[in-house]
């Protein structure tokens, strides 16, 4: 296995700049997520570290080693793609095999490995059907054993789940993240689903516009976001994020917004460093808010339900204050209709203050 370090790497395609400075890095044996939508530069960059493409700049690193001028068949890494890329005309056993034969592995190596890598992928009793004849999750197992059978340095997995229903998208969640940890690959995947990201990876790349915009551990990056698209991003739902002017009114410092007021006295001095100016940003999770039905304090903000959103257990509630939309996560046993007249309170102490300029975090 290896360690793998991406840094500074651009990528410009006619007029299109597809990376902007990507860097990032992969321990041995870490599973790591590229999380961003569509256009981010997640393919882009799989592309470069697999040896397809090139970069205009930056390096890649494997074991310290840089691997930019080396060939794509000598740089040891496997990639399964989003379309699985399955030979229709084969069976799974010869599917398999395909990649080791084209590395001139004797026969006996070519068994032993075909074998025990469906074994762990528990496809064993599928070596002799055709792969039309599969059902979606299995030829997800079948890809993932072509990566996997040639015992590469690094595994690159592109949006592994997207084709899947979400029921068995679920269930490989669980699988993939289990059988990465069992044969310890390094392994890299893409997608753009935070739920996904969140669940099954080590560390979690956030990318928008061919940058990095945060890499770190999924629990930080929910609790902790950098910057106001990540917390946007990450969370289902994510963030709810309020413009707001910063105020000063006898002697205590208030962020302000169409019926919104939010006290952030004691993180005044932060704020005024750190600020480019008035405008800021308020930013807390659905789960952080506390909805009532009646006022239980002073600062409980009054408005009313605007949409139901029933998830089972819980339920996501649109509550309105003047021209403002904001979710709150509470259980569903709390009954309410639209139009109800409710009172909610923030966390004070998960709320976060961005720079509305620049959408960096402040504190």
């Amino acid at each position: 296995m290896a360690r793998v370090r991406i840094e500074g790497i651009t990528k410009t395609f006619g007029s299109k700049r597809a990376l902007n400075g990507m860097s990032f890095d992969a321990k041995d044996g870490e599973l790591v997520a590229l999380l961003g939508p569509s256009g981010a530069g997640k393919t882009t960059t799989f592309r470069i570290i697999a040896g397809v493409e090139t970069s205009d700049s930056g390096n890649i690193y494997m074991d310290d080693v840089p691997i930019n001028d080396v060939s794509p068949k000598e740089r040891d890494v496997a990639m399964v793609f989003q379309s699985y890329a399955l030979f229709p005309n084969m069976n799974v056993y010869r599917n398999l095999a395909f990649p080791l034969r084209m590395r001139g592995f004797k026969k006996d190596k070519i068994d032993e490995r075909v074998k025990e890598t469906a074994k762990m992928l528990r496809i064993d009793h599928l070596l002799e059907r055709e792969v039309t004849f599969l059902s979606g999750g299995e030829r997800q197992r079948v890809a993932l054993g072509g990566g996997m059978v040639r015992k590469a340095k690094l595994l690159l997995l592109d949006e592994p789940l997207t084709n899947l229903d979400a029921k068995l998208r679920l269930h490989m969640r669980l699988e993939l993240r289990k059988i990465q940890k069992e044969i310890g690959q390094t392994t890299i995947f893409n997608t753009p689903d935070q739920l996904e990201a969140l669940t099954m990876a080590d560390r979690i790349a956030v990318v928008k516009d061919g940058k990095v915009q945060q890499y770190d551990t999924s629990i930080n990056i929910y609790n902790n976001p950098k910057t106001t698209f990540v917390a946007d991003f990450t969370g289902s739902p994510g963030m709810n994020l309020v413009d707001c002017l910063y105020k000063e009114k006898d002697g205590s410092a208030i962020l302000v917004n169409d019926g919104l007021a939010f006290d952030i006295t004691q993180n005044r001095e932060l704020v005024k460093q750190k600020a480019s100016g008035d405008e800021l940003v308020v930013g807390i999770r659905p789960a952080d808010l506390n909805i009532a039905k009646e006022r239980r304090a002073e600062n409980d903000i009054p408005g009313e339900v605007y949409v139901v959103e029933p998830t089972g257990f819980t339920q996501i509630i649109d509550f309105k204050v003047g021209s403002q939309i904001i979710k709150i996560e509470t259980l569903a046993a709390l009954k309410c209709d639209l139009g109800d007249k409710v009172f909610v309170a923030p966390n004070m102490s998960k709320l976060h203050v961005f720079d509305k300029k620049t959408g960096e975090i402040i504190y």
